[in-house]
């Protein structure tokens, strides 16, 4: 995340840092997603062996 903070603060005369930036912020917001389902999963295949 601090690198698309810092692609969003340069601006160039095409643009292209700023659309590197939203790409970036996509993608990462995707692999956060990814990441919560896999915990919530693990968390509820741990709660049935327990309970």
């Amino acid at each position: 995340m601090g690198c698309i903070h810092k692609l969003a603060g340069v601006v160039d005369e095409d643009g292209h840092m700023i659309w590197a930036a939203y790409y970036l912020s996509g993608l990462a917001k995707a692999i956060l997603a990814d990441v919560e389902v896999g915990r919530m999963r693990v968390e509820r295949e741990e709660g049935g062996l327990k309970g």
